[in-house]
């Protein structure tokens, strides 16, 4: 009984060790956005991510935007 108490506790705790943080970047209009509200988001064949703006659609290549207006 107390093998089993002290394995699953040690089992725990390895766990929470071995957890990982959450890597992302967020994008602002400082970086090329047309606006910071964005309604959707798409990926076309290309590779290409399309954001739907209140101020236009964007499209990221990996490193920098290109924005389209009317």
């Amino acid at each position: 009984m107390q093998f089993k108490l002290y394995f699953s506790l040690f089992f725990l705790v390895f766990l929470d060790a071995m957890s990982q943080d959450l890597n992302y970047i967020h994008y602002t209009d400082k970086d090329g956005l047309p606006s910071n509200e964005v309604y959707g988001m798409d990926i076309d064949n290309d590779g290409y991510i399309w954001a739907i703006t209140d101020k236009g659609i964007s499209k990221f290549d990996g490193s920098k935007f290109t924005n389209y207006t009317s």
